[in-house]
């Protein structure tokens, strides 16, 4: 299994709290805290990868500094190596895997929102039935865009949005991803104003 980074920033007393849902991991060594490594190696230019940094372009709405992935818990759905290197696609036995381990991390960092990168982890997450609380599949939220609530075992409420994965430029459009941002910032009006103000002090 692999535990989440979480940024130093991350502050469980200012919310929304935001979780990064990545889809997989590539190589050879099956390490607890090989998300922390890789990340601690991008955010300190040691390690260049074009999709975290396209993540903070999407989140941002411009290119940004890495040390900003700071902000964000940031968490692999499955839970093993997929191959060595990538292209090679999850088996359903890893899908379903993945399913508990999630809800046990939504309980431990108790996020208030989960941005989905990848449409075949949204596609694959689980429902009520592995939860003390509940789960469904909103209709659509107060902007209009379509997400998972979960709610967990003290009550607290987990939005999950879909976003396209964005890896390869030539899958996914900014246009779209911006569009896809814009309602998400309806629904939280407060992340804008927390984005800005990162920026504004950068």
């Amino acid at each position: 299994m692999f535990n989440p980074f979480v940024g130093s920033e991350v502050d469980y007393n200012s919310r929304p709290v935001v979780l990064i849902l990545g889809e997989s991991q590539y190589g050879k060594e099956n390490m607890p805290d090989s998300t922390t490594i890789i990340m601690n190696s991008f955010i300190s230019g040691k390690f260049n990868n074009r999709y975290y940094s396209n993540i903070l372009k999407a989140i941002f709405g411009q290119s940004v500094d890495r040390k900003y992935m700071q902000q964000f818990i940031f968490y692999n759905y499955i839970q093993e190596l997929v191959g060595e290197k990538a292209k090679v696609r999850p088996s359903k036995k890893m899908w379903n895997a993945a399913k508990p381990r999630f809800i046990e991390i939504l309980e431990k960092h108790q996020p208030d929102i989960v941005l989905c990168f990848g449409i075949a982890v949204y596609n694959n997450l689980p429902d009520s039935d592995l939860l003390s609380g509940e789960a469904f599949l909103m209709e659509e939220t107060k902007s209009g865009s379509s997400a998972w609530k979960y709610v967990l075992s003290n009550g607290h409420e987990v939005i999950v949005y879909k976003l396209p994965h964005l890896s390869d430029s030539r899958i996914f459009t900014w246009n779209d991803t911006n569009r896809r941002f814009e309602r998400i910032f309806k629904d939280f009006s407060t992340l804008r104003t927390r984005f800005r103000s990162i920026l504004s002090m950068s």
